[in-house]
Protein backbone atom coordinates (compact mmCIF):
# COMPACT_ATOMS: atom_id res chain seq x y z
CA UNK A 1 0.00 0.00 0.00
CA UNK A 2 1.29 3.47 -0.90
CA UNK A 3 2.42 5.67 1.94
CA UNK A 4 -0.02 8.34 3.11
CA UNK A 5 1.93 11.55 2.72
CA UNK A 6 -0.64 14.30 2.81
CA UNK A 7 -3.89 15.28 4.49
CA UNK A 8 -6.07 18.20 3.46
CA UNK A 9 -9.60 19.47 3.71
CA UNK A 10 -10.03 19.32 -0.08
CA UNK A 11 -8.04 17.86 -2.97
CA UNK A 12 -8.64 19.41 -6.38
CA UNK A 13 -7.89 17.22 -9.40
CA UNK A 14 -6.94 19.37 -12.38
CA UNK A 15 -5.21 22.75 -12.59
CA UNK A 16 -7.18 24.29 -15.40
CA UNK A 17 -9.17 27.45 -14.77
CA UNK A 18 -11.99 25.67 -12.94
CA UNK A 19 -9.71 23.78 -10.59
CA UNK A 20 -7.53 26.77 -9.79
CA UNK A 21 -10.50 29.09 -9.26
CA UNK A 22 -12.13 26.51 -6.98
CA UNK A 23 -8.90 26.09 -5.00
CA UNK A 24 -8.43 29.86 -4.73
CA UNK A 25 -11.96 30.46 -3.45
CA UNK A 26 -11.63 27.63 -0.94
CA UNK A 27 -8.27 28.89 0.25
CA UNK A 28 -9.72 32.38 0.70
CA UNK A 29 -12.32 30.78 3.00
CA UNK A 30 -9.59 29.23 5.14
CA UNK A 31 -9.90 25.73 3.69
CA UNK A 32 -6.71 23.63 3.46
CA UNK A 33 -6.56 22.70 -0.22
CA UNK A 34 -4.17 20.89 -2.56
CA UNK A 35 -4.26 20.81 -6.38
CA UNK A 36 -2.83 17.93 -8.41
CA UNK A 37 -2.37 18.29 -12.17
CA UNK A 38 -1.46 15.56 -14.65
CA UNK A 39 0.24 17.88 -17.14
CA UNK A 40 3.60 19.56 -16.69
CA UNK A 41 1.98 23.01 -16.66
CA UNK A 42 -1.22 24.61 -15.42
CA UNK A 43 -3.94 26.07 -17.61
CA UNK A 44 -5.95 23.21 -19.10
CA UNK A 45 -7.22 24.35 -22.49
CA UNK A 46 -5.49 27.72 -22.17
CA UNK A 47 -2.00 27.53 -23.61
CA UNK A 48 0.19 30.51 -24.51
CA UNK A 49 3.31 30.34 -26.65
CA UNK A 50 5.70 32.74 -28.41
CA UNK A 51 5.42 33.18 -32.17
CA UNK A 52 7.66 35.62 -34.03
CA UNK A 53 8.34 37.50 -30.81
CA UNK A 54 4.67 37.80 -29.84
CA UNK A 55 2.63 35.87 -27.29
CA UNK A 56 -0.16 33.90 -28.93
CA UNK A 57 -2.82 31.56 -27.60
CA UNK A 58 -2.98 28.06 -29.03
CA UNK A 59 -5.99 27.30 -26.83
CA UNK A 60 -8.79 29.44 -25.38
CA UNK A 61 -8.33 33.09 -26.26
CA UNK A 62 -11.36 35.34 -26.75
CA UNK A 63 -13.06 37.20 -23.91
CA UNK A 64 -16.64 38.30 -24.54
CA UNK A 65 -18.37 41.42 -23.29
CA UNK A 66 -20.52 39.44 -20.85
CA UNK A 67 -17.67 37.39 -19.39
CA UNK A 68 -18.10 39.21 -16.10
CA UNK A 69 -16.52 36.62 -13.81
CA UNK A 70 -13.48 36.17 -16.03
CA UNK A 71 -13.08 39.92 -16.51
CA UNK A 72 -13.22 40.46 -12.76
CA UNK A 73 -10.62 37.76 -12.22
CA UNK A 74 -8.35 39.23 -14.89
CA UNK A 75 -8.49 42.62 -13.17
CA UNK A 76 -7.93 41.11 -9.70
CA UNK A 77 -4.79 39.37 -10.97
CA UNK A 78 -3.38 42.62 -12.36
CA UNK A 79 -3.82 41.57 -15.98
CA UNK A 80 -5.22 43.68 -18.81
CA UNK A 81 -7.46 43.10 -21.78
CA UNK A 82 -6.84 44.31 -25.31
CA UNK A 83 -9.12 44.29 -28.37
CA UNK A 84 -8.97 41.21 -30.56
CA UNK A 85 -10.02 41.01 -34.17
CA UNK A 86 -13.55 39.63 -34.49
CA UNK A 87 -13.46 36.03 -35.73
CA UNK A 88 -15.54 36.89 -38.80
CA UNK A 89 -15.17 40.65 -39.37
CA UNK A 90 -16.77 40.50 -42.81
CA UNK A 91 -20.14 39.25 -41.53
CA UNK A 92 -22.78 41.56 -40.16
CA UNK A 93 -26.27 40.46 -39.22
CA UNK A 94 -27.95 43.62 -40.46
CA UNK A 95 -28.96 45.11 -43.79
CA UNK A 96 -25.46 46.44 -44.38
CA UNK A 97 -24.17 42.89 -44.74
CA UNK A 98 -21.16 42.71 -46.98
CA UNK A 99 -19.92 39.80 -49.12
CA UNK A 100 -20.07 36.86 -49.02
CA UNK A 101 -23.75 37.42 -48.14
CA UNK A 102 -26.20 38.88 -50.64
CA UNK A 103 -28.98 41.12 -49.24
CA UNK A 104 -31.54 38.32 -49.63
CA UNK A 105 -29.27 35.91 -47.81
CA UNK A 106 -28.68 38.47 -45.05
CA UNK A 107 -32.44 38.77 -44.59
CA UNK A 108 -32.75 35.01 -44.18
CA UNK A 109 -29.83 34.97 -41.80
CA UNK A 110 -31.49 37.65 -39.67
CA UNK A 111 -34.68 35.57 -39.54
CA UNK A 112 -32.73 32.46 -38.53
CA UNK A 113 -30.87 34.43 -35.85
CA UNK A 114 -34.17 35.75 -34.48
CA UNK A 115 -35.60 32.23 -34.32
CA UNK A 116 -32.52 30.92 -32.54
CA UNK A 117 -32.70 33.81 -30.08
CA UNK A 118 -36.33 32.95 -29.32
CA UNK A 119 -35.49 29.29 -28.75
CA UNK A 120 -32.64 30.31 -26.44
CA UNK A 121 -35.08 32.38 -24.38
CA UNK A 122 -37.11 29.22 -23.65
CA UNK A 123 -34.22 27.42 -21.95
CA UNK A 124 -33.70 27.47 -18.17
CA UNK A 125 -30.09 28.69 -17.91
CA UNK A 126 -29.06 26.14 -15.28
CA UNK A 127 -30.81 23.13 -16.83
CA UNK A 128 -31.75 23.52 -20.52
CA UNK A 129 -32.78 19.85 -20.61
CA UNK A 130 -35.75 20.82 -18.42
CA UNK A 131 -37.26 23.14 -21.04
CA UNK A 132 -40.76 22.12 -22.21
CA UNK A 133 -39.46 21.59 -25.76
CA UNK A 134 -36.17 20.02 -24.68
CA UNK A 135 -36.87 16.54 -26.03
CA UNK A 136 -37.88 17.89 -29.43
CA UNK A 137 -34.93 20.27 -29.63
CA UNK A 138 -32.50 17.56 -28.55
CA UNK A 139 -33.83 15.07 -31.09
CA UNK A 140 -32.79 17.36 -33.95
CA UNK A 141 -29.24 17.92 -35.07
CA UNK A 142 -28.22 21.48 -35.86
CA UNK A 143 -27.92 20.38 -39.48
CA UNK A 144 -31.53 19.10 -39.42
CA UNK A 145 -32.71 22.47 -38.14
CA UNK A 146 -30.68 24.40 -40.71
CA UNK A 147 -32.26 22.33 -43.48
CA UNK A 148 -35.66 23.65 -42.34
CA UNK A 149 -34.52 27.21 -41.55
CA UNK A 150 -35.59 30.18 -43.73
CA UNK A 151 -32.18 30.45 -45.40
CA UNK A 152 -30.80 29.37 -48.74
CA UNK A 153 -28.48 26.39 -48.96
CA UNK A 154 -25.32 28.48 -49.12
CA UNK A 155 -26.23 30.48 -46.03
CA UNK A 156 -27.21 27.30 -44.18
CA UNK A 157 -23.78 25.86 -44.95
CA UNK A 158 -22.14 29.05 -43.75
CA UNK A 159 -24.10 28.96 -40.49
CA UNK A 160 -23.22 25.32 -39.99
CA UNK A 161 -19.56 26.03 -40.64
CA UNK A 162 -19.61 28.94 -38.20
CA UNK A 163 -21.20 26.76 -35.51
CA UNK A 164 -18.55 24.14 -36.19
CA UNK A 165 -15.80 26.72 -35.81
CA UNK A 166 -17.14 28.08 -32.54
CA UNK A 167 -18.18 24.82 -30.84
CA UNK A 168 -15.65 22.40 -32.48
CA UNK A 169 -18.59 20.07 -33.23
CA UNK A 170 -19.87 19.32 -36.75
CA UNK A 171 -23.49 20.43 -37.27
CA UNK A 172 -24.64 16.89 -38.05
CA UNK A 173 -23.14 15.64 -34.76
CA UNK A 174 -24.42 18.41 -32.49
CA UNK A 175 -27.96 18.51 -31.19
CA UNK A 176 -29.94 21.71 -31.63
CA UNK A 177 -30.47 21.84 -27.86
CA UNK A 178 -26.72 21.60 -27.25
CA UNK A 179 -26.08 24.41 -29.72
CA UNK A 180 -28.71 26.58 -28.04
CA UNK A 181 -27.14 25.87 -24.64
CA UNK A 182 -23.84 27.15 -26.02
CA UNK A 183 -25.47 30.11 -27.79
CA UNK A 184 -27.67 31.36 -24.93
CA UNK A 185 -24.92 32.89 -22.73
CA UNK A 186 -23.48 34.61 -25.81
CA UNK A 187 -26.73 36.54 -26.24
CA UNK A 188 -27.69 34.85 -29.49
CA UNK A 189 -26.16 34.71 -32.93
CA UNK A 190 -26.60 38.41 -33.69
CA UNK A 191 -24.82 39.49 -30.51
CA UNK A 192 -22.05 36.98 -31.11
CA UNK A 193 -21.20 38.27 -34.57
CA UNK A 194 -21.67 41.96 -33.80
CA UNK A 195 -19.42 41.87 -30.77
CA UNK A 196 -15.77 42.84 -30.91
CA UNK A 197 -14.10 40.41 -28.49
CA UNK A 198 -11.10 40.96 -26.28
CA UNK A 199 -8.05 38.93 -25.42
CA UNK A 200 -5.80 38.88 -22.37
CA UNK A 201 -2.64 40.85 -22.97
CA UNK A 202 0.31 38.51 -22.67
CA UNK A 203 -1.79 35.38 -23.20
CA UNK A 204 -4.78 33.69 -21.58
CA UNK A 205 -2.63 31.16 -19.73
CA UNK A 206 -1.42 33.96 -17.47
CA UNK A 207 -4.67 33.68 -15.52
CA UNK A 208 -3.91 30.09 -14.53
CA UNK A 209 -0.24 30.81 -13.94
CA UNK A 210 -0.95 33.69 -11.58
CA UNK A 211 -3.60 31.75 -9.68
CA UNK A 212 -1.16 28.87 -9.28
CA UNK A 213 1.60 31.23 -8.14
CA UNK A 214 -0.65 32.56 -5.39
CA UNK A 215 -1.44 29.02 -4.26
CA UNK A 216 2.28 28.23 -4.19
CA UNK A 217 3.35 24.71 -3.27
CA UNK A 218 -0.28 23.68 -2.89
CA UNK A 219 -0.20 23.05 -6.67
CA UNK A 220 1.62 19.96 -7.92
CA UNK A 221 2.08 19.38 -11.67
CA UNK A 222 3.16 16.19 -13.40
CA UNK A 223 1.10 14.00 -11.06
CA UNK A 224 -1.70 12.22 -12.95
CA UNK A 225 -4.46 10.94 -10.69
CA UNK A 226 -4.98 7.22 -11.08
CA UNK A 227 -7.68 6.52 -8.51
CA UNK A 228 -10.14 8.22 -6.19
CA UNK A 229 -11.45 6.15 -3.30
CA UNK A 230 -13.96 7.26 -0.73
CA UNK A 231 -15.63 5.91 2.36
CA UNK A 232 -18.07 7.49 4.73
CA UNK A 233 -15.43 9.70 6.35
CA UNK A 234 -12.86 10.73 3.74
CA UNK A 235 -11.58 10.63 0.17
CA UNK A 236 -8.21 9.22 -0.90
CA UNK A 237 -6.64 10.52 -4.13
CA UNK A 238 -3.87 8.32 -5.56
CA UNK A 239 -1.36 9.88 -7.97
CA UNK A 240 1.21 8.31 -10.25
CA UNK A 241 4.08 9.39 -7.99
CA UNK A 242 2.90 6.86 -5.42
CA UNK A 243 1.46 9.43 -3.05
CA UNK A 244 -1.92 9.32 -1.37
CA UNK A 245 -3.70 12.53 -0.49
CA UNK A 246 -6.54 12.12 1.95
CA UNK A 247 -9.19 14.78 2.38
CA UNK A 248 -12.70 15.46 3.56
CA UNK A 249 -13.76 16.30 0.00
CA UNK A 250 -12.40 16.05 -3.53
CA UNK A 251 -13.33 17.95 -6.67
CA UNK A 252 -12.53 16.57 -10.11
CA UNK A 253 -12.00 19.30 -12.72
CA UNK A 254 -10.76 17.22 -15.63
CA UNK A 255 -12.24 17.23 -19.17
CA UNK A 256 -15.04 14.74 -19.78
CA UNK A 257 -12.80 12.96 -22.29
CA UNK A 258 -10.21 12.09 -19.65
CA UNK A 259 -12.27 11.67 -16.47
CA UNK A 260 -12.89 8.04 -17.41
CA UNK A 261 -9.17 7.29 -17.01
CA UNK A 262 -9.57 7.68 -13.23
CA UNK A 263 -10.73 4.65 -11.25
CA UNK A 264 -13.43 5.61 -8.76
CA UNK A 265 -14.19 3.41 -5.75
CA UNK A 266 -17.04 2.88 -5.21
CA UNK A 267 -17.76 3.31 -8.89
CA UNK A 268 -19.68 6.36 -9.98
CA UNK A 269 -23.42 6.11 -10.59
CA UNK A 270 -24.39 4.88 -14.05
CA UNK A 271 -25.47 8.38 -15.14
CA UNK A 272 -21.97 9.69 -14.43
CA UNK A 273 -20.22 6.77 -16.12
CA UNK A 274 -22.33 7.22 -19.25
CA UNK A 275 -20.82 10.67 -19.77
CA UNK A 276 -17.97 8.73 -21.40
CA UNK A 277 -20.30 8.33 -24.38
CA UNK A 278 -20.16 12.05 -25.14
CA UNK A 279 -17.64 12.65 -27.91
CA UNK A 280 -14.89 15.28 -27.67
CA UNK A 281 -14.10 16.21 -31.29
CA UNK A 282 -10.66 16.22 -32.85
CA UNK A 283 -9.47 19.80 -33.29
CA UNK A 284 -6.17 21.39 -34.28
CA UNK A 285 -5.39 25.09 -33.95
CA UNK A 286 -2.72 26.63 -36.14
CA UNK A 287 -1.14 30.06 -35.82
CA UNK A 288 1.13 31.38 -38.55
CA UNK A 289 3.15 34.57 -38.38
CA UNK A 290 2.60 36.72 -41.43
CA UNK A 291 3.58 40.21 -42.49
CA UNK A 292 0.58 40.34 -44.81
CA UNK A 293 -2.41 38.82 -43.02
CA UNK A 294 -5.52 38.86 -45.22
CA UNK A 295 -8.07 41.43 -44.17
CA UNK A 296 -10.85 38.88 -44.07
CA UNK A 297 -11.28 35.48 -42.56
CA UNK A 298 -12.76 32.65 -44.57
CA UNK A 299 -15.09 29.90 -43.47
CA UNK A 300 -14.66 26.92 -45.76
CA UNK A 301 -18.26 25.71 -45.46
CA UNK A 302 -18.60 22.07 -46.36
CA UNK A 303 -14.93 21.46 -45.61
CA UNK A 304 -13.36 20.32 -42.36
CA UNK A 305 -11.00 23.30 -42.40
CA UNK A 306 -12.13 26.52 -40.75
CA UNK A 307 -9.51 29.21 -41.43
CA UNK A 308 -9.87 32.62 -39.81
CA UNK A 309 -7.58 35.57 -40.43
CA UNK A 310 -6.97 38.02 -37.59
CA UNK A 311 -6.10 41.25 -39.35
CA UNK A 312 -4.78 43.21 -36.39
CA UNK A 313 -2.75 40.58 -34.56
CA UNK A 314 0.06 39.98 -37.09
CA UNK A 315 -0.79 36.32 -37.37
CA UNK A 316 -3.34 34.11 -39.04
CA UNK A 317 -5.37 31.50 -37.20
CA UNK A 318 -6.72 28.30 -38.66
CA UNK A 319 -8.68 25.42 -37.19
CA UNK A 320 -9.01 21.90 -38.55
CA UNK A 321 -11.70 19.50 -37.45
CA UNK A 322 -12.85 16.02 -38.25
CA UNK A 323 -11.14 13.87 -40.85
CA UNK A 324 -8.50 16.45 -41.76
CA UNK A 325 -7.00 16.13 -38.29
CA UNK A 326 -5.86 12.61 -39.21
CA UNK A 327 -3.15 14.17 -41.37
CA UNK A 328 0.36 14.20 -39.87
CA UNK A 329 0.90 17.53 -38.14
CA UNK A 330 3.42 18.90 -40.72
CA UNK A 331 1.04 18.13 -43.61
CA UNK A 332 -1.94 19.50 -41.70
CA UNK A 333 0.00 22.68 -40.97
CA UNK A 334 0.84 23.10 -44.67
CA UNK A 335 -2.78 22.36 -45.60
CA UNK A 336 -4.14 24.99 -43.23
CA UNK A 337 -1.64 27.59 -44.37
CA UNK A 338 -2.54 26.93 -48.00
CA UNK A 339 -6.24 27.39 -47.28
CA UNK A 340 -5.40 30.59 -45.42
CA UNK A 341 -3.60 31.81 -48.53
CA UNK A 342 -0.27 31.96 -46.71
CA UNK A 343 1.66 29.38 -48.69
CA UNK A 344 3.58 31.95 -50.69
CA UNK A 345 5.98 34.74 -49.92
CA UNK A 346 3.66 36.25 -47.32
CA UNK A 347 4.35 33.45 -44.87
CA UNK A 348 7.03 33.97 -42.27
CA UNK A 349 8.91 30.82 -41.20
CA UNK A 350 7.29 30.61 -37.77
CA UNK A 351 4.12 28.57 -37.30
CA UNK A 352 2.60 26.64 -34.41
CA UNK A 353 0.08 23.82 -34.67
CA UNK A 354 -1.42 22.10 -31.63
CA UNK A 355 -3.65 19.04 -31.98
CA UNK A 356 -5.78 19.12 -28.83
CA UNK A 357 -7.10 15.60 -29.38
CA UNK A 358 -3.52 14.35 -29.12
CA UNK A 359 -3.00 15.99 -25.74
CA UNK A 360 -3.27 13.01 -23.35
CA UNK A 361 -4.73 15.01 -20.47
CA UNK A 362 -7.24 16.99 -22.60
CA UNK A 363 -8.54 14.54 -25.19
CA UNK A 364 -10.01 16.93 -27.76
CA UNK A 365 -12.34 19.87 -28.13
CA UNK A 366 -15.29 20.65 -25.92
CA UNK A 367 -17.89 17.85 -25.65
CA UNK A 368 -20.22 17.53 -28.63
CA UNK A 369 -23.61 16.39 -27.38
CA UNK A 370 -25.11 14.47 -30.28
CA UNK A 371 -28.89 14.37 -30.81
CA UNK A 372 -30.58 12.83 -27.78
CA UNK A 373 -27.56 13.08 -25.49
CA UNK A 374 -28.04 16.35 -23.60
CA UNK A 375 -31.47 15.46 -22.21
CA UNK A 376 -30.10 12.03 -21.27
CA UNK A 377 -26.77 13.09 -19.77
CA UNK A 378 -27.26 16.73 -18.82
CA UNK A 379 -28.56 16.12 -15.26
CA UNK A 380 -25.35 14.20 -14.43
CA UNK A 381 -22.93 16.91 -15.57
CA UNK A 382 -22.68 18.78 -12.27
CA UNK A 383 -23.98 16.06 -9.95
CA UNK A 384 -21.59 15.05 -7.18
CA UNK A 385 -21.15 11.58 -5.72
CA UNK A 386 -21.04 11.63 -1.93
CA UNK A 387 -17.71 13.34 -1.10
CA UNK A 388 -16.57 13.73 -4.73
CA UNK A 389 -17.64 16.82 -6.68
CA UNK A 390 -17.23 17.67 -10.36
CA UNK A 391 -16.64 20.95 -12.20
CA UNK A 392 -15.18 22.38 -15.39
CA UNK A 393 -15.93 24.19 -18.62
CA UNK A 394 -17.24 20.91 -20.05
CA UNK A 395 -19.92 20.85 -17.33
CA UNK A 396 -20.67 24.55 -17.09
CA UNK A 397 -23.81 26.50 -17.97
CA UNK A 398 -21.43 28.53 -20.18
CA UNK A 399 -20.04 25.48 -22.00
CA UNK A 400 -16.83 25.65 -23.94
CA UNK A 401 -15.66 29.03 -22.65
CA UNK A 402 -13.15 30.41 -20.17
CA UNK A 403 -16.05 32.22 -18.52
CA UNK A 404 -17.75 28.87 -18.03
CA UNK A 405 -14.63 27.42 -16.44
CA UNK A 406 -14.39 30.31 -13.97
CA UNK A 407 -18.09 30.20 -13.11
CA UNK A 408 -18.08 26.46 -12.53
CA UNK A 409 -15.01 26.69 -10.32
CA UNK A 410 -16.81 29.27 -8.21
CA UNK A 411 -19.96 27.15 -8.12
CA UNK A 412 -18.23 24.03 -6.87
CA UNK A 413 -16.20 26.00 -4.30
CA UNK A 414 -19.44 27.40 -2.85
CA UNK A 415 -20.93 23.90 -2.86
CA UNK A 416 -17.99 22.46 -0.94
CA UNK A 417 -17.86 25.36 1.52
CA UNK A 418 -21.49 24.68 2.38
CA UNK A 419 -20.74 21.00 2.97
CA UNK A 420 -17.72 21.81 5.12
CA UNK A 421 -19.44 24.62 6.99
CA UNK A 422 -16.59 26.95 6.00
Amino acid sequence: MAEVRHRHDVVVVGAGLSGLVAATRLRQAGVDVAVVEADSEVGGRTRSRTLAGRTVDVGGELVGRDYTRLRGLVAALGLRLEPAAPPMPHLRLDRRARPPLRPSAASGLMAAAARLHHLCSLLPPQAPWQAPLADRLDALSLQDWLARAPVDQRTARLLGAAAWAFTTAPPHGLSLLAFLQWLKPAGGLSALWRETPWRIRGGAQQVARRLAARLGDRVLCGAPVQAVEQNGAEVAVYTSDGAVRRARRAVVCTPLATTGSITFTPQLPAAQRLLDQVHSPAVTKLLAASADVPRRGVLAAGDAVMPLAMADTHHAVGFAYGTDTALPTPRLRDHLMAVLGLDGGALAPEAIALAWHEEPHIGGGYPAFAPGQLTRHGPALRAGHDRVHFAGADRSTWPGTMEGAVRDGERVAAEIRTRLGA
